[in-house]
């Protein structure tokens, strides 16, 4: 098993993981890096199996301070796995992922990165690191009561005030809140690289995840090789102040496609008036449906109301698949046929166990919340068909939960001469390119891909094999995107 790992991992890392010494200052990974090959590579990570993943993986993890600033108290433990390199050539700089949220863990997607980055994984370890707070790195979890808990939170928005005081208090016993914010991590994550015995290293980040890898980058530059940013959330971006507006865009986008497309057009002839009459039914008289709940407990009705409707259409939006099936769910919906929901809601019960709410709102509270002043909310969110439940509902539960303190540049636009790929969907409806065009005029050697058929999730396979080129190359220029022309809106499904 040994001599197998020894062949897969890169050399870089096999340097680093054959230190003759335990210690995880800076000083003796530095000295890993020189240490002749002797000693075992447990001493380090040790070998492992990954759910969906081909071959061994490595897993460990690496403690680090909860307070960094004063390097005392608490230390948290960071969940680690490295996909090692498969290929008979290996590139000394691996591949860092940085997961979405705030609040999910990155050796979550372990099988699914190891299939999107199967390109990138011939010459480069992937390395999955739980950002502190979520996964195993002293997960920030928060359990709802019940699944019709988890339906007013995740799609109406109205976040459940007592049950998130609960959690704090919970929380309080083994965290400090306020030590959970993105600088904070972003320093965690060089600390493992340092200790992993790499020099330099490449960013992946989609979501939130682009926000981790922009503070990286502009706290860590000299150890970017390269970078992509996907469906971007800088540090300003408010979160979630403009999710009204953007989700708009996105629901008149598909109304436009939809009036131009004539199979859409005549099976959904009047798609926008049906849509608000359904918003305008539902406002005087909710809906009821039975999910089953995931968790194994008893079927369970949920009232449907105009908010939970709008929360479920924002979330069909982030899918392109779920995105060609909207037409024909807002006509079943207004002769009253709710059925298809029932799934969709019981779904978000795993969801809710696996996502670190406490760390979303860490992050939240301390990052977005305090740029939404009060008298933009009704402009920004007015007419809108979210409304601004979540924005308000969001801003009430930051007053009682605990704020970390940010460094006095944070909301600086990160600017450095990184070869940046940016990526944006036409379709996203929680970052629309808008975002994407900010970012990336901060950077010399960036491009911005805009996608014509993407939205926030499931993006074409081509995709894929344009990030690889970009990360085999470490620069933007003559990257051939030529397979991104034909990526268009898929099909409106029919009655």
């Amino acid at each position: 098993m040994l001599e197998k790992l020894l062949r897969t991992i890169s050399a870089t890392a096999i340097l680093a993981a054959l230190a003759a010494a335990a210690s995880h200052s800076p000083e003796s990974a530095r000295a890993a890096r020189l240490t002749p090959q002797g000693v075992a590579i447990a001493s380090r990570l040790h070998p492992c199996q990954t759910a969906g993943v081909a071959g061994d993986t490595l897993c460990g993890t690496y403690e680090v301070f909860e307070n960094r600033p004063k390097r005392a108290g608490r230390k948290i433990s960071l969940n680690i796995v490295v996909l090692p390199a498969l290929g008979s050539t290996k590139e000394p700089d691996p591949l860092f992922v940085f997961a979405g949220g705030p609040g999910q863990a990155a050796t979550d997607g372990a099988a699914g990165y190891a299939q999107v980055f199967a390109v990138v994984r011939n010459a480069r370890d992937i390395v999955l690191i739980d950002q502190r707070g979520t996964g195993r790195s002293n997960p920030l979890n928060c359990e709802f009561s019940d699944l019709n808990e988890i339906v007013e939170a995740l799609f109406a928005g109205h976040l459940p005030v007592q049950s998130l005081k609960a959690c704090r208090n919970q929380l309080e016993q083994k965290a400090d809140l306020k030590q959970y914010t993105t600088p904070i991590a972003a320093d965690d994550i060089d600390e493992v690289r340092d200790w992993l015995g790499y020099d330099r290293i490449n960013l992946y980040g989609s979501s939130y995840g682009s926000r981790p890898a922009l503070v990286y980058m502009s706290r860590h530059t000299s150890h970017v090789r390269s970078a992509v940013i996907k469906s971007v959330a800088p540090q300003d971006y408010k979160n979630p102040l403009y999710n009204p507006r953007d989700a708009q865009k996105s629901l008149d986008h598909l109304f436009a496609d939809c009036e131009h497309d004539p199979s859409c057009a005549k099976a959904f002839p009047t798609l926008r008036s049906d849509t608000q009459k359904v918003l305008d039914k539902l406002a005087r008289t909710p809906a009821i449906v039975t999910a089953l709940d995931s968790g194994g407990g008893a079927p369970t009705d949920i009232s449907i109301t105009r908010e939970v409707f709008a929360g479920a259409l924002r979330r069909a939006l982030l899918d392109v698949n779920s995105q060609r099936s909207i037409p024909l769910s807002i006509t079943k919906a207004l002769n009253g046929d709710f059925k298809n929901f029932g799934p969709f809601f019981a779904a978000f019960r795993s969801v809710s166990k696996s996502f670190s709410f406490g760390m979303n709102l860490s992050v939240t509270c301390a990052e977005d919340a305090p740029l939404i002043k009060r008298e933009e909310i009704e402009r920004v969110t007015k007419g809108k068909f979210l409304g601004d439940t979540l924005v308000r509902s969001v801003l009430k539960v930051c007053r009682e939960w605990p704020r970390g303190e940010l460094p006095k540049d944070f909301y600086r636009p990160t600017r450095n001469n990184v070869p940046v790929l940016v990526i944006s969907g036409q379709l996203d409806p929680d970052a629309p390119p808008e975002w994407g065009d900010e970012v990336v005029k901060n950077f010399p050697n960036g491009r911005h891909l805009i996608v014509e058929g993407m939205s926030h999730l499931s993006p074409p396979k081509c995709l894929w094999a344009v990030i690889g080129e970009f990360f085999a190359a470490g620069s933007v220029k003559k990257l051939d995107t030529s397979c991104l022309a034909n990526s268009a809106r898929l099909p409106f499904v029919a009655p």
